[in-house]
Formats: C-alpha cells, sequence, structure tokens
C-alpha cells in the first residue's frame, strides 16, 4: 500500500515537472526581444517532456507573446527541435562529460546501472503582426494557437 501510495505521488510530481511554466529547474520558456515586434522564443523540457510537448509550448509562449503585445498574428521566421544529451560515466577518479544535438538521449551510469532519458528543446524566431501578413510561409493566428494549445493539455489561463 505504501509503495503504491509513493508511486502515485511521484507519477504526479512528474507530471508537474512536465508543465508550462516559466524557464527553472525543471525546465520551461523563455524569450528575447530581438526588435519590437519580434521574439526569439525557448522551450527547454525534461526528461517527463516529449518534443511535442517542446514544440507546442514553444508555440504557446509565441501566442501569448502576440497578444501581450497587442498583436494578432504571428509568422515564423526560424525555429530548431532538438533533443539534447549528457552522458556522464564514472570510473574510480576520472569523469567524463560529454553533450550533443538531434535525437540522443542522456545517460547516467549509477553503481553498474545505465539510465536514459530525453531532453527536448524548441526554439522559435517569431515576428508579430496587426494584421495577417503576406509573403511569409508559416503564419497562426495567436488566439487561435492559444485555445487550442491550452485545450490540448487543459493548461488553465
Amino acid at each position: 500500500m505504501k509503495t503504491t501510495v509513493q508511486a502515485v505521488m511521484s507519477s504526479l510530481i512528474c507530471v508537474a515537472c512536465a508543465s508550462y511554466q516559466p524557464d527553472g529547474l525543471s525546465g520551461g520558456y523563455s524569450e528575447t526581444r530581438l526588435w519590437d515586434n519580434a521574439f526569439h522564443v525557448t522551450f527547454a523540457g525534461n526528461a517527463y517532456t516529449t518534443q511535442e510537448n517542446a514544440e507546442d509550448f514553444a508555440l504557446l509562449r509565441a501566442a501569448e507573446l502576440t497578444l501581450e503585445n497587442d498583436f494578432s498574428y504571428f509568422a515564423i521566421l526560424d525555429s530548431a527541435n532538438w533533443t539534447s544529451t549528457s552522458i556522464n560515466t564514472s570510473h574510480s577518479s576520472s569523469t567524463a562529460n560529454m553533450s550533443a544535438h538531434y535525437g540522443s538521449a542522456k545517460m547516467q551510469q549509477q553503481g553498474g546501472q545505465t539510465s536514459t532519458s530525453l531532453v527536448p528543446h524548441a526554439e522559435l524566431d517569431v515576428e508579430l503582426f496587426n494584421a495577417m501578413p503576406q509573403g511569409y510561409e508559416l503564419v497562426y493566428e495567436a488566439k487561435i494557437v492559444q485555445q487550442s494549445i491550452r485545450t490540448k493539455y487543459k493548461i488553465d489561463e
């Protein structure tokens, strides 16, 4: 019984780790203003975040920034999605660290056991507009994106 309660509590904590939040110890979003109506948006996940979550949460943050700055549309100027990797190997007195991108896993060896976890990231450069812009390949209506992703992940406003 005690083990079952601990497993349920652990699962709830892990679900909370993958939530949409400002950047912190367990991941989250951040942004940098590039010019008056453009931002670089980043979402860094954790071991409990899927790549799809990271991409959706970066889109959600772009939609929120659009609305917070009194715009209606945003266009993606550039994007990057990857999964970072850290491999930690310990031997008596030596430690090796390595990181790589694009679909790798994080591995740690502890007492002869190896654990693997993915750490997805998504980045977007977005430009904000009051009216539907012409000449851009990827343009989104911020209210629709915000509502859709919040509904998909059951995120309260």
